[in-house]
């Protein structure tokens, strides 16, 4: 009698185990189904972008640059903004719309929309178009000090991007230092 209780019971421990398994099974479908939909989705929104940037750069290069400004400005909601922001400025940069091209900069920033980029833009409009170097400079130590911050691996993209603005740094400071020197 008790071979038969002990022979039933482990038969009914091993059902659960069996519908736990089942029911472990069940959420890991539901789970990859979700993360299946959501990387699609995720797909389906990168080659939508690429084909918008694809469509704003033949719009420029066919000369139409009105329009391709406002794909852009439409964009600056979107996913894409950082992207739109950034082509707009160097876009105001190239037809002499320095002071647009800087509000847009600063737009960047107030965003945290790549900032490194950002300063490094706003350096070198300061120091050739509006002839501050003081501000330059002060925007060449905002994205050093951006770049310093630690990461997991610096990457030679980020290094080679260090030295151009130290590099940068060290010619504003001779530069100011003349101006100083000068009666």
């Amino acid at each position: 009698m008790q071979t038969a209780i002990a022979e039933n019971s482990r038969t009914a421990l091993e059902q659960n185990g069996y519908r736990r398994y089942v029911d472990i099974i069940e959420m890991y479908n539901t789970i990859k189904a979700d993360y299946d939909k959501i990387s699609e989705q995720i797909e389906s929104k990168k080659a939508q972008r690429e084909l918008f940037k694809g469509f704003i750069r033949a719009l420029e290069k066919q000369g139409q640059k009105e329009k391709a400004m406002k794909c852009y400005r439409l964009c600056e909601g979107g996913s894409f903004r950082a992207q739109a922001t950034r082509a707009m400025a160097v876009h105001e940069k190239r037809e002499g719309q320095y002071r647009a091209a800087a509000r847009l900069l600063e737009t960047m920033l107030e965003r945290g929309d790549d900032p490194v980029f950002a300063y490094e833009a706003l350096a070198k409009l300061y120091e050739h178009q509006f002839r501050d170097p003081e501000q330059a400079l002060h925007y060449v130590r905002q994205a050093l000090l951006l770049l310093a911050e630690p990461r997991l691996h610096k990457d030679e993209a980020v290094q080679e991007k260090q030295n151009e603005l130290q590099y940068r740094y060290a010619r504003l400071r001779r530069k100011l230092r003349q101006e100083s020197a000068m009666p």
